[in-house]
């Protein structure tokens, strides 16, 4: 019931101190069962040692996600295998770390201020980006930056190879009530200690809009609208109406969707 190791070294070899060892699940959103609260436990970590060493004890036996970030580094991660009474000892390479910088434009070529941009180590599957917020329950969460007035980001401690970038445009939710927020989405491939560049272009692209009423033509407000493109894989959108019951998707693919709305509780 312990994770312990090799050495976590740079790509040339060389012990790597100070890196933060992360072994099980990271923290996640309240989950229910009926009126029952689904408990889960945070992930366990050590730090690595002045030659690299690290030890876990106490683990539950099974299979547990493992993740190392170090200063400089990209993350790494794995899978391993907790069997009972026995030492589970892996190996760890880490990349040097990346940068990406751009600038974010709208689609006239205008600089966006204070857009936000995110970057992953794999694709956050969320239905909650294009309303703002994207769950990405993981360790050692993601990176990320603002523009600048004039546009321009820099993201460091970006992890190479494929990074999934996100970014949206500065909305103040009180102004743009049942209205998403518009944003663009990209797969990058980055080298180790890249500084790599990728200049978003965000545009509200096609929608849909509507209203939510009764059948005396009063409106609905506060609805949970779903909107589904039915292609195989396609994305899920997600947002609540206005208080007029008032809503619109932006940034939407050219194709067929689904519109299911749901009264809250």
């Amino acid at each position: 019931m312990t994770t312990r190791q090799r050495p976590v070294t740079d790509a040339a070899g060389a012990p790597i101190a100070g890196a933060i060892v992360a072994a099980g699940v990271g923290p996640r959103h309240l989950d229910y069962e009926g009126e029952r609260l689904i408990e889960h436990w945070t992930a366990r970590t050590a730090e690595t040692d002045q030659a690299g060493y690290f030890a876990i004890d106490g683990l539950p036996t099974g299979v547990l996600p493992v993740a190392i970030r170090g200063d400089g580094y990209g993350l790494w991660r794995t899978e391993v295998t907790i069997e009972r009474h026995e030492a589970t000892v892996i190996a760890a390479r880490l990349e040097l770390a990346a940068t990406l910088v751009g600038t974010v434009t709208d689609g006239e070529g205008n600089p966006l201020p204070k857009a936000s941009i995110r970057v992953y180590d794999r694709e956050p599957r969320t239905p909650f980006v294009a309303g703002g917020q994207i769950d990405f329950d993981e360790t050692f969460g993601y990176r990320a930056a603002l523009a600048g007035n004039d546009g321009t980001y820099r993201v460091t401690g970006v992890t190479p190879g494929t990074a999934h970038a996100i970014a949206q445009q500065h909305s103040d939710r009180r102004e743009r009530e049942g209205v998403t927020v518009a944003y663009h989405q990209a797969a990058l491939e980055i080298a180790p200690g890249d500084e790599a560049r990728w200049d978003p272009v965000i545009d509200e692209g096609l929608s849909i809009e509507g209203r939510a009423l009764y059948a005396d033509g009063f409106p609905i407000p506060n609805l949970f609208i779903n909107l589904a493109d039915e292609t195989e894989g396609g994305k899920k959108h997600v947002l609540i109406s206005s208080r007029e019951g008032v809503f619109r998707f932006l940034c939407l693919e050219d194709t067929t969707y689904e519109i299911r709305m749901q009264t809250p509780l």
